[in-house]
């Protein structure tokens, strides 16, 4: 059943890989070992509330495009960037839920979501991808411009079935991404980022910027790219870019000034993300 997933998925330029539930407790050792405290962000097993007993672990790369944004500040015509797996997540997930589901229940298995598992350590254990320096997950076709969807299915796969992290071969001797970060984030001597400090993580808030942070390093409308767009195995995709939204000059100096409504940012297709971009976009469109 397992590689007649696999080939479903491939159909649409997918990977798919899974996991058993077992295994979930050594995902989790793996945070423990980095003394990492995942207590408020994840759960390491099955919802109470899937109806049917999980047995494995089903994730799935789904590659994105960059998406372009077209505003208008001041009569001038400027094109924004935001970065794959920002912009309509939800459907993507859905889309990939829809296939899967229908194959699993031809074949008489179940399927239920996973979104409080952590997405990237399970998709290197189930072979799809594996670790840049950047603390960023890669898949092979895709760099790392991809989303991660998980689920749980009452499928059983073999618990040895299990990849070691791993990072990228080609990180060896690289320092690229370190070198490009803009904030320091980076290290070469450090398995982890380090999040307090990263732009992503910063321009994913609705508050002020913090005092250090310089004009000249806002580029795009959400989270950061600087040690993506600079790494070799991105290369090939970092021209993949998708017009998704045009926005008037009154709508754009509405934007800026925060008098938005849900209506308004709706064609963004950024969820929660929607409420950072007034501040975001005065920061990118005033520092050029």
């Amino acid at each position: 059943m397992l590689e007649s997933l696999k080939a479903e998925a491939a159909k649409r330029g997918d990977k798919l890989g899974a996991i058993s539930v077992e295994r979930l407790a050594d995902v989790k050792r793996g945070f423990d070992e980095l003394g990492m405290d995942t207590s408020p962000y994840f759960n390491f097993g099955p919802r109470d509330d899937l109806g049917f007993e999980a047995r494995c672990v089903l994730a799935v790369a789904v590659p994105c495009p960059f998406h372009s944004v077209r505003f208008m500040p001041g009569g001038e015509t400027r094109d924004v960037i935001i970065p794959p797996t920002y912009a309509d997540m939800g459907g993507r997930h859905e889309a990939t839920e829809a296939y899967l589901r229908a194959a699993l229940e031809a074949s008489g298995h179940k399927l239920a979501n996973a979104r409080a598992l952590p997405c990237k350590p399970i998709a290197v254990h189930a072979g799809i991808a594996e670790y840049g320096r950047n603390d960023i997950a890669y898949a092979e076709g895709m760099g790392s411009f991809f989303d991660i969807a998980l689920f749980f299915s009452d499928m059983t796969v073999n618990c040895d079935m299990f990849s070691p992290m791993k990072r990228m071969d080609a990180c060896e001797g690289c320092s690229l991404c370190v070198e490009n970060c803009p904030t320091g984030a980076l290290s070469m001597n450090k398995e982890l980022i380090n999040s307090d400090i990263c732009l992503t993580n910063i321009n994913e808030r609705d508050d002020g910027f913090p005092d250090w942070v310089r004009p000249e390093w806002h580029h795009v409308l959400a989270g950061c790219i600087k040690c993506q767009d600079v790494c070799p195995k991105n290369a090939p995709f970092l021209n993949n870019i998708t017009e998704l939204a045009s926005f008037s000059e009154e709508e754009t100096k509405a934007i800026m000034s925060g008098e938005i409504t849900e209506e308004l940012l709706a064609p963004l297709k950024l969820g929660w993300m929607s409420k950072s971009i007034p501040r975001n976009l005065k920061a990118l469109l005033e520092c050029k």
